[in-house]
């Protein structure tokens, strides 16, 4: 996606409500559904639904110890944080 395609998307929505909001177990990634639902039909016969618009966001983080200068544990743990 290029500059202008990203700005006509938030231009579109800007003023629209949100219609709803996730977040994942450990805060690492939230999503936002903005504008009107859009209803989908599953193969099972069950339907979702989604904003016009979904903003994803990915977030890392790690708690730090400062005093020891350890991590303590992260958005995605790892090898350096097992033996801690």
């Amino acid at each position: 996606m290029n500059n202008s395609e990203l700005h006509k998307v938030l231009q579109e929505a800007i003023n629209k409500k949100v219609l709803k909001v996730n977040a994942g177990s450990t805060g690492s990634i939230f999503s936002i559904d903005i504008g009107d639902k859009l209803i989908k039909e599953k193969s099972d016969g069950n339907t979702s639904s989604k904003g016009e618009c979904v903003l994803m966001v990915y977030c890392a983080w790690r708690l730090y110890d400062i005093l020891s200068q350890k991590p303590i544990t992260g958005w995605h743990e790892n090898s350096e944080l097992h033996d801690l």
